[in-house]
């Protein structure tokens, strides 16, 4: 349950938004991998989440707009150890079945405002106790699943603003 970024600018208001990821093959960390995008170095989900919900693209953003970025958001994986060693490796039920129990303990630990949540997989398992925590939710295919378009990510994340809004 350490594997969690929390934005410094996280609980200001506007913001709150937590990404909930699937899960991981890098050893290193939500934090440092975060860290290491927002200075340059490439990941292609956080990539696709910056250009799906910041108003800006990674090619042409300042190392300065990647870090306004993430400040506003947390973000963490359901599954938070790793479940193999490269990027094809799948959670299996028993990662998602422990996940299911940390999921409430994180919720409560930051408090977010919504959840995105990144998969419709991992949703199977997840939206059971995003549901019972009452906190607004909205699942979206993950922005590194073939053919998922930047459209319809900014959908899902307009869509979560909007219940935002209406909580």
């Amino acid at each position: 349950m350490n594997d969690i970024w929390i934005g410094s600018r996280f609980h200001a208001p506007g913001n709150g938004v937590l990404i909930l990821g699937e899960s991981t093959y890098d050893s290193d960390g939500v934090a440092v991998t975060i860290r290491n995008w927002i200075r340059g170095v490439p990941d292609q989900t956080f990539s696709r989440i910056f250009n799906s919900f910041s108003g800006y693209r990674t090619e042409s953003a300042s190392p300065r707009e990647r870090e306004e970025f993430w400040a506003s958001i947390a973000f963490c994986n359901f599954v938070q150890e790793p479940v193999g060693t490269i990027c094809d490796d799948r959670p299996d039920d028993t990662h998602y079945s422990g996940a299911v129990i940390v999921l409430p303990i994180v919720l409560q630990r930051i408090r977010p405002r919504g959840v995105l949540v990144l998969g419709n997989e991992q949703s199977e398992f997840s939206s059971h106790a995003l549901e019972d925590s009452g906190i607004p939710f909205v699942v979206c295919r993950h922005p590194t699943a073939h053919g998922v378009p930047t459209t319809e990510l900014e959908a899902a994340w307009d869509e979560l603003k909007s219940k935002i809004r209406k909580a």
